[in-house]
């Protein structure tokens, strides 16, 4: 039982996978969409019609339209005849080769053909209420056709359920018992001697046969597919496997098998491995999943749509190749295909391999299996990047062009010249001064000519049908009797007997380009008169640098003629030894298209050579072409002479100059020994004061009276601000004097050091000391620690007793140009400083007085210090090539902004 059922088993399974391919390539071949419409009533209003329908007779809305009113082309052709003989018998007509002509605008009609049917639509009552038309065009119906009978006949023969025939072959005795299907198979008797069937073995196969048996006896295993003849004459293929049993001596005894008709299965195989490998060679992808979404087979075109080989997609989830906006389209598939719809058409954008993306159109139809069941699906996927390229390109062609048409004012007419029918756009009536079409006529616009330009449009027609191009400039008189400028311009279309049937072209309005090239001679005319009467040489040049225009006073100057001055020009007046100098320099601005500035000397027409200086500069169109230099000559000579002498002066004062420079290094000399003195001489009396007014309030402190006390007191602090004086004028002088060192300071770093300096103060009045965004700049150190140290202390010593002093400095980058102060660079990026303070501020009167030397806003017993302090600040600032400003109110506070050049 074991050996018959397992065939069996192995059969269906392969039956199924031949169905299920097959239903995969039936799916490939019905995919192209059929014609059909249905027509009601003797008027044949259209109640339906599929998009192929609309496809095949041209785009327009027909539904609830009669037929003769959207589509009168078809009621002058045979469908209408067709269309009222079905209506009046009620019987089917069907015509395999329907032609049609459709017209097309501008172009020679379109011939199409379709195999239609007409079939009556009836009523309950069996009454005709309309017409049903189904088809296609004839060329992908013939198509079709054979391939679906093709593909029925490949079902038909896979669907047959095979039946299996059981022998039992006595090798000894030669008896052959054989099954009712094995006879049925060969149609034979029960007993058949094995001679009878050897005589049915097709000659080709016998052989084989005999030599496959032989070898059946050795191995015990019988396995071998061969053909037959029947008695009928039919020839079949047969598939036999068998086993050997042996006696005890190893001897075969008896051959026990099975054998099957094979033929439908060998026809189908072979049928199968052409359709096989027409899926192969197809230009479109073809591809089956399983409802989960994998793939299970893809075809060669694969790889040339989507860059990916068989062995790279088979098995992989079909999502790798859609983008990742578009991943829900898949879930939306599997749904309508769980349904057994068939997707038709739907166009969308799948991943390459490479990454790039592409335009394709999916048809997608359920896959079955022996039972019914939906158990995957069939793509066919078509690249239709080009396609949808070039459908873009038209597109974007066809809006630059109404882009162009509208920016250009143009407009556009369509002239049929066998019948004078012409089409013309709103701007063409625009010109002529019309608001509508209507009924006009060519005839109509070309009394609109003026009378004196006829002949130039006759002329222009005329030549235009001999070299199919039209152009003429007219004047025309509008409908309000005004007269226009316009210019015409066409091109002549010829039929297949090369006679010329229509034109097509465009108007444009050039009246305001007339009346500009009218004023450009009138203002030509008046240039040479204002020219002429100019002292100055006035001269102009070609493109080249060839001149070809002089004014009067040149020739007057030269005393030469137009002809004398030839194209050379001025070059032609040069002394000897500066002409080819002069000549390249000006050569080499026409090269470049640069200002030419030149002064040298030019022969007057009494021998003397005079300076003159020369400028000349290119005049551009629109598109930044040279087409023209003007240039002038202006008489400098007297001036050159005067120049020559000043220069002469310059020089002296230079020289006075210089040496009071070096007078001045002296000076500064002098000044830095002062500075020393003050450093150290000065010093050393204040310090010997205020060493012995301590130690005689020291040691004498009982016996001196309050008073006395008192005077000391004032003596002591006398001589600390006098010291303080001295340090800061000491302070002030090294800010200008002292040689500058530029070092990479972290200033963030830097105001730490000064910070900690200064935290006894700080911890004193309880401040708070914020810094933000401190960059690093290139500045001389111990002079930035001053700076800082001074807005600090000022911010310290200047807050208010009743409230937290809390101070801020911050740094931004800042664009020049949004810095409004005098001498900022608009071009430069500025470190921005801001330092503000809550302390008791000041009038905004003294924004500019607060940096003078010695500047005191306060009484030096109420605020100690000596005036100098922000001096120096701004000094520093200044040393930097920065700016500084301040600006406070009375009572809320200072703040000071400062501004150095980013990179120096």
């Amino acid at each position: 039982m074991g050996n018959k059922s397992s065939p069996n088993a192995s059969d269906d399974s392969n039956l199924s996978v031949q169905l299920d391919f097959q239903q995969t390539v039936n799916n490939f071949f019905m995919q192209a969409s059929g014609i059909f419409c249905v027509l009601k009533g003797t008027d044949y209003v259209f109640e339906l019609a599929n998009p192929s329908f609309l496809r095949f007779f041209g785009q327009r809305e027909v539904i609830g339209k009669k037929l003769g009113v959207v589509m009168p082309e078809l009621t002058k052709e045979v469908f209408e005849s067709v269309l009222n003989k079905v209506y009046s018998t009620g019987v089917t007509h069907t015509d395999a080769a329907m032609r049609f002509l459709f017209s097309q605008p501008g172009r020679e009609p379109k011939e199409a053909f379709a195999n239609l049917t007409f079939q009556p639509l009836q009523n309950v009552n069996e009454e005709v209420i309309g017409i049903i038309i189904s088809g296609y065009e004839v060329t992908e119906q013939i198509l079709a056709r054979l391939k679906v009978e093709e593909l029925e006949e490949r079902m038909r023969l896979a669907v047959d359920i095979s039946n299996i025939g059981i022998y039992d072959y006595n090798i000894l005795t030669k008896e052959v018992v054989s099954s009712d299907i094995m006879n049925k198979i060969f149609g034979i008797n029960p007993g058949m001697p094995p001679k009878g069937y050897a005589e049915m073995i097709d000659e080709a196969d016998m052989l084989k046969l005999k030599e496959m048996f032989g070898k059946a006896l050795e191995t015990g295993q019988f396995d071998y597919q061969f053909r037959m003849r029947m008695n009928s004459g039919e020839q079949k293929w047969i598939q036999t496997t068998a086993k050997v049993f042996y006696n005890d001596g190893g001897q075969p005894v008896r051959m026990l098998g099975t054998l099957k008709d094979i033929t439908e299965s060998r026809v189908a195989e072979e049928k199968m491995a052409t359709l096989a490998a027409i899926v192969e060679s197809s230009e479109d992808l073809i591809l089956s999943k399983g409802l989960d979404g994998i793939v299970t087979s893809w075809n060669a075109a694969g790889e040339r749509i989507m860059g990916y080989k068989a062995e790279e997609m088979i098995g992989q989830h079909v999502s790798k190749l859609i983008p990742a906006n578009r991943l829900q389209e898949e879930d939306e598939i599997i749904s309508r295909l769980k349904k057994g719809e068939r997707i038709e058409h739907f166009e969308t954008e799948r991943i390459r391999k490479d990454g790039r993306k592409i335009d394709i159109s999916l048809t997608i139809s359920p896959v079955k299996n022996t039972r019914g069941e939906i158990i995957g699906a069939s793509k066919i996927a078509r690249d239709i990047t080009n396609q949808k390229s070039t459908k873009r390109l038209v597109s974007e062609n066809e809006e630059r062009l109404k882009i162009v048409l509208k920016a250009s004012e143009l407009g556009t007419w369509e002239l049929n010249l066998n019948t004078g029918e012409i089409w013309a756009s709103e701007r063409y009536l625009q010109i002529f001064g019309y608001e509508s079409a209507g009924d006009l006529m060519h005839e109509d616009f070309i009394k609109h000519l003026y009378p004196d330009d006829l002949p130039v449009r006759e002329k222009a027609f005329k030549t235009a049908t001999e070299t199919g191009v039209l152009h003429y400039v007219s004047r025309l008189i509008r409908t309000d009797k005004s007269i226009r400028w316009f210019e015409a311009r066409g091109t002549v279309l010829y039929n297949e007997a090369n006679e010329p049937y229509k034109m097509l072209g465009t108007i444009r309005d050039m009246t305001t380009e007339m009346n500009y090239r009218r004023e450009l001679e009138t203002r030509e005319q008046k240039f040479s008169l204002l020219a002429d009467s100019m002292p100055q040489h006035i001269w102009t040049s070609d493109p080249e640098g060839n001149m070809n225009y002089f004014n009067q006073a040149m020739y007057d100057f030269s005393g030469m003629t137009k002809d004398q001055l030839g194209l050379q020009g001025w070059l032609g007046l040069l002394c000897a030894e500066e002409k080819e100098t002069n000549r390249q320099l000006w050569l080499q601005a026409v090269k470049e298209g640069e200002l030419f500035k030149m002064e040298h000397r030019f022969r007057r027409h009494d021998g003397q050579y005079r300076w003159q200086l020369s400028r000349a500069l290119p005049q551009k169109d629109e598109d930044g072409n040279i087409v023209m230099w003007v240039g002038t000559s202006t008489d400098v000579h007297d001036w050159k002479v005067f120049t020559d002498q000043l220069e002469e002066q310059v020089k002296q004062r230079t020289k006075e100059l210089q040496e009071s420079n070096e007078e001045l290094s002296k000076l500064n000399n002098e000044l830095a020994q002062f500075a020393y003195v003050a450093s150290h001489d000065l010093q050393e009396p204040l310090r010997k004061i205020q060493t012995f007014s301590a130690r005689i309030q020291e040691i004498e402190k009982d016996r001196l009276s309050d008073k006395g006390k008192d005077y000391f007191m004032r003596l002591q602090n006398a001589s600390r601000r006098m010291q303080q004086l001295i340090l800061d004028l000491l302070a002030y002088s090294r800010a200008n004097t002292a040689a500058r060192h530029y070092e990479p300071v972290e200033l963030a770093s830097l105001t730490d050091g000064i910070l900690e300096q200064l935290k006894d103060t700080i911890q004193q009045k309880n401040a708070v000391v914020e810094v933000l965004n401190m960059p690093n700049m290139n500045v001389v150190r111990y002079q930035f620690e001053q700076l800082f140290t001074n807005l600090f202390t000022n911010a310290l010593k200047f807050s208010k007793t009743d409230e937290q002093p809390r101070i801020s400095i911050t740094c931004e980058v800042l664009p020049g140009r949004g810095i409004s102060i005098s001498g900022i660079d608009p071009q430069q990026s500025y470190y921005h400083f801001s330092i503000t303070d809550n302390g008791i501020g000041f009038e905004p009167e003294y924004n500019e007085a607060i940096f003078q030397v010695f500047k005191r806003l306060h009484g030096k017993d109420e605020y100690p210090g000596t005036g100098i302090g922000l001096a120096i600040v701004k000094k520093i600032v200044e040393n930097h090539s920065g700016f500084i400003t301040a600006s406070g109110e009375l009572g809320k506070g200072a703040r000071f902004d400062m501004y150095f050049p980013v990179g120096e």
